[in-house]
């Protein structure tokens, strides 16, 4: 998020992976998909969690995720902070 300027916007395309994000450990899932499952959550969990941006996602296709970069005003308790 350092590259973003306040008020910037992310698209991070394929966030559902195939539906694989949802599936549990003993699910059937396509060889081709298992190995990037935990790295696809590790990142939708730390982007779900950080207090300095807004998400908003569409579950369009596989998952598309627009991460907003607002101004201070508009996150939350941390009025008039600057996040860049």
């Amino acid at each position: 998020m350092k590259l973003v300027r306040v008020g910037g916007v992310i698209g991070y395309d394929n966030t559902l992976w195939h539906g694989s994000v949802a599936l549990k450990e003993g699910d059937e899932i396509p060889e081709f998909i298992r190995a990037s499952i935990e790295p696809m959550k590790k990142d939708n969990n730390y982007l779900a969690s950080d207090p300095h941006i807004k998400l908003s996602h569409i579950s369009i296709g596989d998952g598309l995720l627009g991460i907003g970069q607002p101004s201070g005003s508009e996150v939350g308790d941390r009025k008039g902070t600057k996040y860049a």
